[in-house]
């Protein structure tokens, strides 16, 4: 089973996408949750989005041994320095719980601080995808059982892509090291988003994370987004685990919301 400390989520870490409309516009929120696939948006110069939620995930491994691990908190904060930089800051609180037949342990407390940017590569032009990079940080604080040896370091390059009024599609490829072992760790994800509504957004993914030496830890997850005010968005999401070392079945809820300078 793997603990995945993303954006984050890190879990966890975006949400359906608005291609009908210009990312350039305040009163349109499009975020980084709950879906794994960072968007190639930044947020409005001058304004602060909040991304936070809960995250769960169970596993049943061999021997009747049961891992959950529980996020409380997944908070992202996204500050928009220039029209092509964010500045961003992500602080999460962890449960992890393993029980079994003999034994049962319980942790619980402050993960690492990780702060990074995301930059605006280029704006969607016909097959020329709306592109971005991002990076980010983790910094070894927290409980010690959740800080890492190191300081470690994550990227990811981001693109999208217009399918039709209301279906987009967007992908990232990139990846992490480790704080403890040093290893890295390739990451994909892949996601179709649209607009059911004016108000709900769905979106369907495909996710993965493969270290060198190990078995692949591929994932499918789908969501909701429900948006009542244009810069308030709530969301639900599940998936499966596809490979023996991913998780069996997780959940995901959350709000989005941004304040204006």
């Amino acid at each position: 089973m793997k603990k995945t400390f993303l954006t984050l989520s890190a879990v966890l870490k975006t949400a359906s996408i608005c291609f009908s409309q210009e990312s350039e516009n305040i009163d349109e929120l499009i975020t980084d949750r709950p879906d794994q696939t960072e968007s190639a948006s930044i947020v409005p110069v001058g304004s602060i989005q909040l991304e936070t939620g809960g995250f769960i995930e169970k596993d049943n491994a061999i021997d009747n041994v049961n891992y959950s691990n529980l996020t409380y908190n997944t908070s992202l904060f996204r500050i928009g320095l220039t029209k092509t930089f964010e500045l961003r800051l992500i602080q999460e609180i962890f449960q992890e719980e393993i029980k079994s037949d003999f034994f049962k342990s319980k942790n619980e407390g402050f993960g690492p601080l990780a702060v990074g940017g995301k930059f605006k590569i280029s704006e969607e032009n016909g097959l020329i995808p709306e592109a971005a990079f991002l990076t980010h940080v983790t910094i070894p604080t927290g409980k010690d059982i959740f800080r890492p040896q190191h300081a470690a370091m994550d990227f990811r390059f981001i693109g999208e892509n217009t399918l039709s009024e209301k279906w987009g599609f967007a992908y990232n490829f990139g990846g992490e090291w480790s704080g403890d072992d040093l290893l890295f760790t390739g990451i994909y994800t892949a996601v179709l988003g649209t607009d059911l509504t004016n108000q709900v957004g769905l979106f369907l993914e495909s996710y993965g994370f493969i270290t060198e030496g190990m078995e692949g830890d591929h994932r499918f997850d789908a969501g909701f987004t429900y948006s009542p005010k244009p810069l308030l968005q709530f969301d639900i999401s599940a998936g499966v685990g596809l490979t023996e070392v991913a998780p069996d079945y997780f959940v995901s809820l959350g709000l989005s919301t941004r304040f204006l300078k």
